[in-house]
């Protein structure tokens, strides 16, 4: 699936396979292709996924983003896989 620059109407879904019902934070970390580093709202979907919907103005830079779930649990900070994905350019 291709993603562009400026796109709306997204949901990115990282499945942690942890039970993050007890978390007191959850966010999806990233860092965008110019090394912005910064973090996205996140919603807990079933016990272990992390949603976030993008608007028009978040993924505003084409190139490779990175993210990656964090979670607070116990006190603890929990964190996931780093998953990369290119964002294009539109015509």
């Amino acid at each position: 699936m291709s993603i562009f620059v400026g796109q709306g109407y997204l949901t990115l879904v990282l499945e942690t396979g942890v039970d993050l019902t007890a978390a007191s934070s959850i966010l999806i970390k990233y860092k965008s292709p110019s090394g912005t580093r910064g973090t996205f709202s996140g919603t807990l979907s079933g016990t272990s996924k992390i949603v976030h919907d993008f608007t028009n103005t978040e993924l505003n830079i084409a190139g490779v983003w990175h993210f990656q779930s964090y979670a607070v649990i116990g006190g603890l900070n929990a964190y996931g896989e780093i998953v990369r994905h290119t964002i294009s350019s539109v015509i």
